[in-house]
């Protein structure tokens, strides 16, 4: 798949990951995605005009400055890595409310930079509805840019079945390729009485039983696989 192939592209095609322990010796990343119903384009620019005597009386209009931000709103889901990482910060500021960000474009474009997260609200809404959940999170200073190329979209995935015992928890390990294609996955299980999947790919056993989990890529979403699960009595 080129970037030609892609065409319109679903808003969900685009995948955003955190990273959960800023402070630790390796990041840890979390999809931001459960609970999420829609993002925004939170970016502005400066600008400075310059009137030149050979500009026939035209403004010469430069940016000078530029805040790239993006909003998110949704449901609060707790137990999500992610959004638990993100109300954690409500009563913090200061380099507390900064991590590390990945944002992976719909054609494998990946920005991976600094990133403030402010205006977080944890809850709101009438008694009978979901608790509400939005932020907002501006990049500090330029992310480095990773440009994609056709040999980096998946063409097809490859995972192995699990086996695990009731209560306790077992990783999928999942690989798209060709060599150097995006690794980033959404998980679903055909049958969460029986197993859950995270959005790492950690399957948790439930209950003795059989189910599939299906593995989509996350930025070419035709390509996907499935794998049996089997859970065992604990």
């Amino acid at each position: 798949m080129t970037t030609q192939d892609i065409g319109f592209a679903l808003n969900y095609t685009n995948l955003y990951l955190i990273d959960i322990t800023p402070n630790g010796t390796s990041r840890t990343w979390a999809r931001i995605g459960q609970g999420i119903t829609s993002t925004g384009d939170e970016s502005d620019e400066e600008t400075e005009e310059t009137y030149y005597y050979n500009g026939d009386g035209n403004a010469d209009e430069d940016v000078t400055g530029v805040k790239i931000g993006t909003s998110f709103e949704g449901h609060r889901y707790h137990g999500n890595a992610a959004q638990d990482f993100i109300a954690g910060l409500r009563f913090k500021k200061g380099s507390d409310r900064i991590t590390t960000m990945r944002h992976i474009a719909p054609d494998g474009t990946m920005a991976e930079g600094k990133v403030t997260i402010k205006e977080i609200k944890v809850t709101g809404g009438d008694a009978n509805e979901k608790q509400t959940f939005s932020f907002t999170t501006t990049w500090k200073g330029m992310p480095d840019i990773t440009p994609a190329s056709a040999a980096a979209m998946p063409t097809a995935i490859t995972a192995q079945a699990v086996s695990v015992a009731a209560g306790e928890t077992t990783a999928i390990s999942a690989t798209a390729s060709p060599s150097g294609a995006a690794q980033s996955f959404a998980y679903a299980s055909s049958d969460v009485e029986v197993a859950t999947v995270d959005d790492a790919g950690n399957v948790k056993g439930v209950a003795a039983g059989e189910c599939e989990v299906s593995i989509k890529s996350i930025v070419a979403p035709g390509v996907s696989t499935t794998v049996a699960v089997t859970v065992t009595a604990s």
